[in-house]
């Protein structure tokens, strides 16, 4: 999903970066973003397809337990 969301915003960005910058840079920019986003890509750890994904890693979402002090994943449970 990453790599599609990724490719949708390049196709989205070509025509307004290159009016701005020209050809050239969108060429060279294509090349090294693709590179730079190959390096994130393998660091990035899979947490589903949903970025809503509550159970990455066995933890709670930590905006949810900043906001209500509680875990549904885990009531009662050690978040740290």
């Amino acid at each position: 999903m990453m790599k599609y969301i990724y490719h949708l915003t390049m196709l989205r960005s070509r025509r307004m970066i290159q009016k701005k910058y020209g050809l050239e840079f969108w060429k060279k920019f294509q090349s090294e973003s693709g590179k730079l986003f190959q390096e994130v890509l393998k660091k990035t750890p899979d947490i589903g397809e949903s970025v809503f994904y509550l159970g990455y890693g066995d933890k709670c979402c930590n905006c949810h337990y900043e906001l209500t002090g509680k875990c549904p994943i885990r009531p009662g449970g050690n978040l740290k």
